[in-house]
């Protein structure tokens, strides 16, 4: 049934009111919040966007034949109809105020994301400045000690007492970083396999969990050499704001693994 409006601005201007307040990130009902699986709900986000100024929205993963999302228009307050078609989106608010969408799909809902720390966006961007910072500076090792062997420029013994050890247990945390990434990567690709949620997997992710809690250790170490390197006048300054980076890098990382559940030791599926 179609909304009454009393004139055509009144109902452009509601439903475009109604369109707004439903934007966002939204994610699956049916998902894990305390164990490490419930890193699987970042990548099973889906998205409701608006589509110009027709005041109709698409929702991730409601695609037509064509592969195109499908467009659906407010029929009711906050009830949504496919453009030339008969599936439906209703949206109420939980008891907290949160929009809930509600598809034909009658064993899940979705909930709107609130929290800026649980969007996708924001995570990959984390995930991704991280192992981007990561890599460089394990390449950089040796192309460094490459160029300073060509120069014949070798650190002073002075000055190895002093910096040499601490760019080593950086490179060490930024490696332990790359093995997790790798082993999860490979775990998580035996996953078709639903009998590795089991007993069989545990060595392998206690082992991911312990490399996991030597990044957070070695994280202290990684901010030492970043305050030491501010308060060495010597260093040069794009050196500083290098150090800078590989901190927020390692402890971004390790915020990542934590706030996912990724460290939690009590492994049940």
């Amino acid at each position: 049934m179609d909304r009454y409006f009393p004139d055509q601005e009144s109902e452009q201007l509601t439903a475009f009111q109604d369109t707004k307040s439903v934007i966002g990130a939204y994610q699956p009902s049916r998902r894990c919040e305390t164990t490490f699986l419930s890193v699987s709900t970042l990548f099973r986000e889906t998205k409701v966007t608006a589509n110009g100024k027709d005041n109709t929205i698409s929702m991730t993963g409601f695609n037509g034949l064509n592969q195109q999302p499908l467009h659906f228009r407010e029929i009711a307050p906050k009830v949504f109809r496919q453009v030339d078609g008969k599936a439906k989106i209703a949206f109420i608010n939980d008891a907290s105020g949160r929009p809930v969408a509600h598809t034909d799909c009658p064993f899940m809902v979705f909930q709107q994301v609130n929290h800026i720390l649980d969007k996708q966006s924001v995570n990959f961007f984390f995930l991704g400045f991280s192992l981007s910072v990561v890599v460089l500076t394990l390449l950089s090792w040796p192309i460094a000690a490459m160029v300073r062997k060509y120069y014949a420029q070798p650190i002073e013994p002075s000055v190895k007492s002093l910096r040499n050890w601490m760019p080593a247990w950086v490179h060490l945390v930024c490696l332990s970083i790359v093995i997790y990434i790798v082993g999860m990567l490979a775990f998580a690709s035996t996953l078709s396999d639903f009998s590795m949620l089991s007993e069989r997997s545990d060595l392998w992710l206690r082992m991911l969990q312990v490399i996991g809690l030597a990044v957070g250790l070695g994280s202290l170490a990684v901010i030492y050499n970043c305050i030491r390197c501010w308060t060495d006048k010597q260093r040069w300054f794009w050196s500083k704001i290098w150090t800078t980076l590989q901190a927020l890098a390692c402890v971004g990382f390790f915020w990542f693994i934590s706030h996912w559940n990724l460290l939690n030791f009590d492994l049940k599926y």
